[in-house]
């Protein structure tokens, strides 16, 4: 009777999943932009990018989604804070572009509210709570992180269904949140199912990696060829410390990155740091185009075998853009820094 019951439960459950994602977006505020762009982390309709166009602060999007992702939407220059959480069901969310107090310089499309289910409305209510937290200028990163923990740990414990649950537990699961060893401990509460799925595997990958580059271990030699072919070694590069940075042509978020790179690679290269960038590009005229495009003065390394080369396999690369900071002796001291983590952590090494 148990399996049967079971069996009634997923039919009702593929049932609701066979709808389609509408989202319905409304952006209130002074600032209206003429469209929207939409990344998906994931596939509705078989793409991942949309551009949408917004008519009297309204706009609206349709598609089959392959399973619940992440979201991201901007606005000619306004980036999403933190996304919004889609499934198949029918969306209503309303946006604001404002520039938050801790980042005054910086127009984000902060989502007010978003309706449609409970893994949408937690996603948004969380994130929410954590702008909110942000605004406390008082607390660190990982303090603001901290004031999330309780509500992370008893969705994804009352949820293991849920490829939200999945997600939380992918994105809190490294040393800027909750660490290693909570990851291994929630992603083994989530069902063996969900771990089957693309993203359930992408998960298990980020766990390996997180495994693989812990801070404090010794980073072996290896060598790939540059611009011109010419093979460089790790150990030939002599700083102070070095930072490998994993990117790619094709990646949006590894070329949105680079300008902060160029700035920070400017502000601390006379003080004894370096950068190699790893590319995964097969194709070296991909790669050797958006170099140039970009303004990127330091080593660039390829061998065009993407994700299957040497490199990405000694780091267990999960996903990119990635990098991480070595000191001299090739030690791990951090990685994935992102944003202004990078140069708040030179700076403390590199003070003087």
């Amino acid at each position: 009777m148990k399996s049967i019951l079971c069996f009634c439960l997923l039919l009702t459950s593929l049932s609701s999943w066979a709808q389609e994602c509408i989202l319905r977006g409304k952006i209130i505020g002074d600032r209206q932009p003429s469209q929207v762009s939409v990344m998906v982390y994931g596939l509705l309709s078989g793409k991942n990018f949309y551009e949408v166009p917004v008519k009297n602060g309204v706009f609206e999007l349709r598609g089959k989604l392959a399973y619940p992702c992440l979201a991201i939407v901007s606005a000619e220059g306004i980036s999403q804070e933190f996304g919004l959480w889609l499934e198949n069901v029918t969306i209503d969310a309303v946006f604001e572009a404002a520039a938050p107090s801790y980042a005054p310089d910086m127009l984000m499309l902060a989502t007010r509210s978003a309706k449609g289910s409970p893994d949408v409305e937690f996603y948004t209510d969380l994130h929410n709570r954590q702008k909110k937290a942000n605004e406390n200028s008082s607390l660190s990163p990982l303090q603001v992180m901290e004031t999330l923990r309780s509500s992370v740990e008893q969705y994804i414990a009352r949820h293991p269904d849920s490829y939200l649950s999945l997600f939380l537990t992918n994105n809190f699961m490294d040393e800027h949140a909750y660490g290693l060893d909570w990851g291994k401990k929630y992603m083994s509460m989530l069902n063996p199912e969900l771990l089957q799925s693309e993203p359930g595997k992408g998960l298990q990958r980020k766990l390996k990696r997180t495994e693989t580059n812990r801070v404090g271990t010794v980073v072996a030699d290896f060598k790939l060829p540059d611009s011109q072919g010419k093979l460089v070694s790790l150990y030939d590069t002599k700083a102070k410390y070095v930072l490998l940075e994993f990117w790619s042509s094709w990646c949006g978020p590894c070329r949105a990155a680079n300008p902060n790179l160029i700035k920070v690679y400017n502000a601390y290269k006379a003080k004894g740091f370096e950068i190699i960038g790893v590319s995964l590009d097969d194709s070296k005229d991909d790669w050797l185009k958006a170099v140039q495009k970009d303004g990127l003065t330091w080593t660039q390394l390829c061998d065009t075998n993407g994700w299957k080369g040497p490199v990405a396999r000694q780091f267990s690369l999960a996903g990119i853009p990635y990098n991480i900071l070595l000191d001299q002796n090739r030690k791990i001291v951090a990685v994935d820094l992102r944003g202004g983590e990078l140069e708040a952590e030179l700076g403390k090494r590199l003070a003087k």
